[in-house]
This record gives structure tokens, sequence and C-alpha cells, in this order.
């Protein structure tokens, strides 16, 4: 029985264009938000490594996890003007967001080879009334620590400002 329901109701596929399963609206918002998300840093402050703070350009990325949307897979590429030797560093990990709360770890990675990024922070000005919104655009302000991988050494620690999608 179930071979002849599946025989007799069989049909060619046929594309539908709905890909997106109702997203395709937001695709040229979400187009834009990529390209910005590239182009222009989304995270500036200083990095103290020592007595002498260094200017810092952040790339950040994060993805709500589908399941859990205040869990995040996060990435990013710092930029630290003025360092001659570690002036590029690499992060990616977990964080947790809340609507006002920032928290998380990451692995950096740079010329001295992988750190421990441990990161909290406060989110503001938010730009979407909707606290149960997936998007929520706002500003943060994250306070963010190196520390050596054998936790034998602090490294340095960061202080920035920013902005978020999610």
């Amino acid at each position: 029985m179930g071979a002849f329901l599946i025989c007799t109701s069989a049909r060619p596929a046929r594309a539908s264009g709905h890909a997106l399963n109702g997203l395709d609206a937001y695709a040229p918002l979400l187009a834009v938000l990529v390209i910005l998300g590239a182009a222009i840093p989304s995270e500036f402050g200083a990095f103290v490594p020592d007595r002498d703070a260094k200017f810092l350009l952040g790339w950040a990325w994060q993805v709500p996890l589908p399941m859990a949307p205040h869990h995040r897979i996060i990435g990013g590429v710092d930029y630290i003007v003025g360092d001659v030797a570690d002036h590029v560093r690499g992060r990616i990990g977990y964080r947790y967001d809340r609507r006002y709360l920032i928290g998380g770890v990451a692995a950096a990675f740079d010329n001295d080879g992988m750190s421990w990024s441990p990161e909290v922070g406060v989110k503001f000005l938010h730009f979407d009334a909707d606290k149960d919104a997936l998007a929520d655009p706002s500003l943060h302000l994250l306070v963010r620590a190196n520390v050596a991988a054998t936790f034998d050494r602090f490294i340095g620690l960061s202080v920035l400002l920013g902005w978020n999608v999610f």
C-alpha cells in the first residue's frame, strides 16, 4: 500500500524559489549586512598590554544558534594599530547574549600562538522594541582579557565600544 501511494503521488521536482523558507524578503537586507559587516569595523577601542594603550579596530561576527538564540558562535579579527609584532589577532568562540548582558570566551590566535579571551559586556541603545526578536540591533561595551593558553601570563585587556545586529 505504501509503495502504491509513493508511486502514484510522485511528481517531478521543480524549483520553487523559496529556498530560504520565508526569509527571502530579508535577502537584500541580509546582503547589505554581510557587506557592511565585512567592510566596516564593528568594534573599536583600546588594547592595553602594559602601561601603553594601543588603538584597536575589530571586525566581529556572531551567529545565534537556531535552537537556542541566546547562545552564539562568534568569530572576529582585531587590528591593533601601532603594534608591529602582533598587530592582527583572530578569535573564535562562544557568547551568551541576553538583551542587556554579554558574556563569553574565545580562543584567540596571533603570532605568539593561542590564548584565551574571556569577555563580559553590556548592550544598550536597542533599536528594536521587541525584546524577544532574534535580531536585536544595539550598541555594546565590552571588556575582554587575553590570557596565555597555559593560564600563567596575562597578555592584555581590551575595552571596546561596538555595534551588533543580533
